[in-house]
């Protein structure tokens, strides 16, 4: 299988959609304040993501400087995504965690007292 890289994650329009969708929630930024990939594609069909990225609170890319002062920073939910696309073998054993360690299950079950746990172990 070929190997998938971290620039073609963010040339994705799927892996943006879901950007904003974390920028809403968790960024600092309004939806309506986000203009839309459309502006950001190229004639190849790949959206040119360094001028869009520019746009987001929850997800940064610095190239240049110092080596060590480069990469791409973001938020758990976008790191998450990111892993899940780059491996298989993450994306089973997350699936694994939530269905063996029932989850879902144990939120439903607590109801709002499951809530109020998941705010104490933040």
């Amino acid at each position: 299988m070929k190997e998938k890289r971290l620039d073609e994650w963010l040339s994705r329009i799927e892996t943006w959609e879901f950007i904003q969708e974390v920028e809403g929630k968790y960024g600092d930024k309004v939806k309506t304040e986000i203009l839309g990939f459309e502006k950001f594609i190229r004639n190849n069909g790949q959206l040119e993501y360094s001028k869009f990225i520019k746009q987001f609170t929850t997800i940064k890319s610095q190239r240049g400087g110092k080596p060590e002062n480069s990469g791409v920073w973001e938020n758990l939910q976008i790191m998450l995504d990111l892993a899940i696309y780059l491996s298989p073998t993450f994306r089973l054993e997350m699936t694994d965690i939530f269905l063996e360690s029932k989850i879902l299950e144990w939120r439903d079950i607590g109801g709002d007292n499951y809530i109020f746990l998941n705010k104490l172990g933040r």
